[in-house]
């Protein structure tokens, strides 16, 4: 319990970041929506998980195996990051962003691409890898060995920090095309605020790491 607390406001950064949620509403309008959209949510869970066993397994080797005098440093160098990332999103909130190339190619893409897509924006994006290094290098301190017990962790962490990403998803299968509207409003809404809530969850979460 003490573990999943720790681990908590990592998730939710993570479930709140547009990075996420805004390509798994985008690919709902495409003509193969539930496919693109779970290919999407695949990749996005994976890369999520692998950034979480990095930052595990590269701590316990650091560390020889157990958590030890490098730990603390990994944590404080992750929380500068963090902190970094987030005053400089806070900073660039309302300023106009040209459309990623990456948004541009949702409409075409095929389920090999859409799961690609999930891997890059999580795995190579470095506010969610961060927060994804961070639960890792907490996992390991609160004593998890490596093997199935990191596993299932770095499972259950990806799953949380996806459900946001799943929900699209899940609105769509369970009400069709009638969900498109209030979702599309949603996606409205974390394009205009996403720089205050994701920077003010960074800026938190750096502080805990580099305090705590």
């Amino acid at each position: 319990m003490d573990l999943a607390l720790a681990m908590a406001p990592a998730a939710l950064a993570i479930a709140a970041s547009p990075f996420g949620i805004i390509p798994a509403i985008l690919f709902l309008f495409t003509p193969r929506p539930r496919v693109g959209a779970g290919a999407f949510l695949t990749g996005w869970l994976l890369g999520i998980a692998a950034g979480f066993l990095l930052a595990a397994l590269a701590g316990a080797w650091l560390a020889d195996w157990s958590p030890g005098p490098a730990l603390p440093w990994v944590k404080r160098g992750l929380g500068v990051l963090l902190i970094g990332l987030g005053a400089r999103n806070l900073l660039a909130r309302g300023k106009a962003a040209e459309t990623p190339g990456w948004m541009r190619g949702i409409e075409t893409a095929t389920p090999a691409a859409a799961a690609r897509l999930g891997l890059m924006l999580s795995l190579a994006n470095p506010k969610v890898l961060l927060l994804a290094l961070a639960a890792g290098a907490l996992a390991l301190e609160a004593g998890l060995a490596v093997g199935s017990g990191l596993a299932g962790s770095a499972l259950l962490f990806a799953a949380a920090a996806s459900a946001t990403v799943a929900l699209p998803l899940l609105a769509h299968l369970l009400l069709g095309e009638a969900a498109l509207r209030p979702l599309g409003r949603a996606r409205d809404w974390l394009v205009a605020n996403n720089g205050l809530v994701v920077g003010g969850v960074l800026a938190l979460i750096g502080l805990k790491l580099l305090l705590g």
